[in-house]
């Protein structure tokens, strides 16, 4: 199982980096760019305009967990299974950065498939 989700990570990298204009090489690339929320959240209002998310600006740390709280919560609205979702510690305190990726890569597949992307 482990090799099956080591040779699916440049993968779910890439799909992250399609979805969001990143330049990431690993998982800790992509929580650096992430970790305050705001790029998740301006891409869901991109996405999803009708799920409006507030964007907190604030470098105060319950405001980044809270955007990324309100994109979690907005990825569900737009159609992604909840298996495939992450808590906001998952990305805020990188503790499972691969399940971010599992819903980034997710998102990326199914924007594409609703030609958003």
């Amino acid at each position: 199982m482990a090799e099956v989700e080591d040779t699916a990570l440049p993968g779910m990298i890439d799909d992250a980096n399609k979805l969001l204009g990143l330049h990431a090489k690993t998982e800790n690339d992509v929580h650096e760019a992430l970790v305050d929320g705001q790029l998740l959240c301006n891409k869901m209002n991109q996405l999803y305009p009708e799920g409006k998310i507030k964007v907190n600006t604030s470098k105060m740390a319950f405001k980044k967990m809270e955007n990324i709280g309100f994109f979690c919560s907005a990825v569900k609205s737009y159609g992604i299974r909840e298996e495939y979702c992450f808590q906001t510690v998952d990305l805020y305190e990188s503790k499972n950065m691969r399940q971010v990726l599992i819903c980034l890569s997710n998102l990326y597949k199914m924007a594409k498939e609703k030609r958003q992307i």
